[in-house]
């Protein structure tokens, strides 16, 4: 294990990401991983991994890419918020280099999306007294 540790500014190091998101390294959670993982660091883990040159930009298709990657039980059905998100980050589909500080909005932005779009639904499904299986049953 290196001694020189890149550190994202929220101080979570490089090493610590890619044995968190399961790069390159054992996934399952060690005694090196010494605090809970924030949200932040997370969506920084994400972007630090992708930053394989560390220049501090990443093209919009890698993050995306990735993230496919990383959810690979993925239905269809869920293939439309991840182009919701390269949407947020690369609205002309030009694969438009990112910074870190623009891909921290753009994924907030779109984690808030996702979010009100659940509590839209859970709503509509008590409003109707729908449950989940009456849905299923629907479709």
């Amino acid at each position: 294990m290196s001694t020189d540790v890149e550190m994202s500014p929220a101080g979570f190091g490089t090493e610590s990401c890619e044995l968190f998101l399961g790069v390159g390294h054992n996934s399952s959670f060690g005694s090196d991983v010494s605090r809970l993982i924030t949200e932040e660091d997370l969506i920084d883990c994400v972007f630090i991994t992708c930053d394989e040159e560390r220049v501090g930009k990443v093209p919009a298709s890698r993050l995306i890419e990735y993230l496919f990657s990383t959810v690979a039980d993925i239905g269809p059905e869920r293939q439309h918020d991840l182009d919701d998100l390269a949407l947020l980050l690369d609205p002309d589909g030009t694969n438009v280099l990112i910074d870190l500080e623009t891909y921290r909005q753009g994924i907030a932005e779109w984690i808030k999306e996702l979010r009100d779009r659940s509590d839209e639904y859970a709503a509509f499904m008590l409003c109707h007294g729908t449950t989940q299986v009456d849905v299923v049953k629907i479709l």
